[in-house]
């Protein structure tokens, strides 16, 4: 059962990384592609952007923790993309459709998190262990800063008082939500799958294998 959990929990890190990509890259292009041509918002949404990327070529999204087509569904979201390309379409003939896109997807964002919340709370129990020597503790702090920060972003995609006052209230909220793959990353490295960064530019040994008297050269 533990090792069931995890993929679990694996699965729903990486619908959460989808959910997160699908509101602040996706979404930010898509405000980008409308008029928007403030010159830090074109900054933060290319790097997110640059971000998202490097987690798709480092592993962070691979499908390797799925059993079932449901959690398959859930691991390779690809239909958020279909909805994306959906939303743009219609943004570019009925401008409303952008505010209903916003509040979808950071909807979507927001369930990510609590999916999330949820499974960890299953793989804890799962494994009797307790929350620190499951190693989950981390994640769930996270957990406990980001669920509020995506709800308060959801509240204001509706047309809410979501944040509320202060502008650094609102610049910390945002930047903790735009972090979020990298809190991830960090809080979860006990349980999540390793990255493969280090691939990159490593060149394949050669070694020599003897089979029958005659050397072959693999990789």
């Amino acid at each position: 059962m533990p090792a069931t959990s995890l993929d679990r929990v694996r699965t729903a890190m990486k619908f959460s990384l989808w959910a997160w990509a699908a509101y602040w890259p996706a979404m930010g292009l898509m405000l980008l592609l409308g008029g928007m041509r403030d010159p830090v918002s074109l900054v933060v949404v290319l790097l997110s952007t640059g971000a998202f990327a490097m987690l798709a070529l480092g592993g962070a999204l691979q499908a390797s923790s799925s059993r079932t087509i449901k959690e398959f569904l859930l691991e390779r979201p690809f239909y958020l993309i279909a909805g994306l390309v959906l939303f743009v379409a219609l943004g570019a003939l009925i401008p409303a459709a952008a505010n209903v896109g916003l509040a979808l997807f950071s909807l979507t964002y927001l369930a990510g998190l609590v999916l999330l919340g949820v499974r960890i709370v299953a793989h804890v129990q799962a494994t009797g262990l307790g929350v620190f020597r499951a190693k989950a503790d981390q994640v769930c702090l996270m957990l406990l800063i980001m669920v509020p920060c995506a709800a308060l972003v959801f509240i204001d995609s509706l047309g809410g008082s979501g944040v509320g006052n202060p502008a650094a209230t609102v610049a910390a909220v945002n930047w903790l939500n735009l972090s979020y793959p990298a809190l991830l990353l960090l809080a979860s490295r006990p349980l999540r799958e390793p990255l493969q960064l280090a691939r990159f530019g490593r060149k394949g040994s050669v070694k020599v294998v003897k089979a029958e008297g005659t050397p072959h050269l693999t990789e």
